[in-house]
């Protein structure tokens, strides 16, 4: 499947960086110039938005990125590949990401969306505690505040590709489950076989994340509600089942590895 990696025109060290990064796993890849959302006019943001549905205000950088992943989709779907593989420029790859990349048959029918990225170290292959785990296909279970490596189907791409307006960012719009409407059930290779370069490096300097802090006010955010305060009985209650719902995680964490299928990375063939 094709690897499309996104990269804003000005950011050259990242493009060095990861142009490192798939030389060194063997993979090629075709770089997409990134929209840049400073650049857009109040309008232009306004016209790819809506009021976003977790109340906090767009930044245009966000707006940008959306965009910019938009740009993968249209190609993917335009491409003769049943998949395609989009990445940010700020990773670091492990050499699985090119066995996964050589075939699309290790994902399961029905399967549409698949994230490769590790959203902290626990999660990540390189960890101690996942030396030798096996790699397994887990629905995701919470939302990730990252789209930094992602399997997309041609399929899905091309319905998602002209969305008209967009009620939150691109790593909600992908990866969270729980929003209502969902287009598709979202995965993960768990262990994560790519990570942040900011996770691995002290100073990530170039690599460190460019998601402006400040938020624009292109549309009003929504009023949050005031958390009420629980009576002493509810507290007490709510102490008394505790150790009851940590052992009905424990029992759906087994349960969800049990049902997870483990992965069979594609072996690449042998250089001679």
């Amino acid at each position: 499947m094709k690897a499309l990696m996104i990269n804003l025109a000005e950011s050259r060290e990242r493009l060095d960086w990861m142009s490192g990064q798939f030389a060194r796993i063997g993979v090629r890849f075709e770089r997409v110039d990134a929209i840049n959302g400073r650049a857009l006019s109040r309008k232009e943001l306004l016209q790819h938005t809506r009021t976003r549905a977790d109340g906090v205000e767009w930044a245009a950088s966000e707006v940008g990125c959306l965009l910019s992943h938009r740009q993968c989709w249209k190609m993917i779907a335009e491409g003769e590949d049943a998949f395609g593989a989009i990445f940010e420029d700020d990773l670091h790859l492990d050499m699985e990401v090119g066995q996964l990349l050589s075939s699309a048959d290790w994902i399961p029918r029905g399967v549409h969306l698949v994230k490769l990225e590790a959203p902290h170290l626990p999660r990540y292959q390189g960890s101690a505690e996942n030396a030798g785990v096996r790699h397994r296909l887990f629905k995701v279970d919470a939302p990730w505040n990252a789209t930094g490596a992602y399997v997309i189907s041609r399929e899905l791409a091309g319905r998602i590709a002209n969305t008209p307006g967009f009620a939150s960012p691109v790593d909600q719009f992908l990866f969270d489950n729980a929003l209502a409407g969902r287009f598709s059930v979202a995965y993960e290779v768990r262990p994560g076989i790519c990570i942040q370069a900011s996770e691995l490096l002290e100073d990530a300097g170039a690599l460190r994340s460019i998601i402006e802090s400040d938020r624009l006010p292109l549309r009003p955010a929504a009023v949050s509600r005031t958390k009420r305060r629980r009576s002493q009985p509810v507290r007490v209650a709510l102490e008394l089942l505790r150790p009851f719902k940590r052992l009905a995680r424990r029992i759906e964490k087994q349960r969800r590895l049990r049902k997870a299928p483990v992965i069979k990375i594609p072996k690449l063939p042998t250089k001679i």
